[in-house]
């Protein structure tokens, strides 16, 4: 590959990486993996329905190319952020009510969630009386909500790659153009 075809390549990466960051700054609500929202008390989550991702995930996203047999790829890794698969494809809750859901799903790790709380900054809960809930009562109402409904996907890598389409069609046309000038020029010089 030489020195052009490899500025267009890492023009590339960094656009997707760009996109995919972009598209973690959404808001989303809160849902079920059906995409229903997940119901609280007689009524639906209220103050932490809107999921928008600014942490760990979003700087850990890693666009770089990569060489493959047949020439070059390009590979999106989330260092230090695991967890992205269920961000980016969903989980299925157990709830037998919600299409498709599993009675063997797990709950998600206590210990993960207490530290996505930590990180987070989340508000504390209250109790029905109005007192404070612990921190380790409120990372288990967390668990037992994703455990039992599921987390609806985002697909924020696919709809990062898709709006990456059009500026690689314009990379891959600048490149087009820059090489048939060349061979244009290589000819007229015969």
């Amino acid at each position: 590959m030489n020195e052009r075809e490899t500025q267009i390549l890492l023009q590339i990466c960094d656009d997707i990486k760009n996109n995919i960051q972009k598209e973690l700054l959404k808001d989303r609500f809160s849902r079920a993996y059906d995409g229903t929202r997940k119901p609280v008390n007689g009524g639906y989550v209220g103050a932490l329905s809107n999921r928008k991702t600014t942490g760990k995930l979003f700087e850990a996203v890693t666009v770089q190319p990569t060489t493959t047999e047949k020439g070059f790829d390009i590979q999106v890794t989330f260092p230090g952020a695991d967890y992205w698969k269920w961000v980016n494809f969903g989980r299925r809750g157990k709830n037998t009510d919600i299409a498709g859901n599993s009675t063997t799903v797990k709950y998600p790790p206590l210990s993960a969630i207490q530290s996505w709380i930590a990180n987070k900054g989340l508000p504390q809960f209250r109790d029905k009386r109005g007192r404070y809930m612990s921190n380790a009562d409120r990372a288990f109402l967390i668990q037992r909500s994703i455990g039992e409904y599921g987390i609806f996907p985002t697909l924020f890598v696919n709809e990062g790659i898709q709006k990456s389409e059009e500026d690689v069609k314009f990379f891959l046309v600048d490149y087009g153009r820059t090489v048939i000038k060349s061979i244009i020029d290589k000819q007229l010089k015969k």
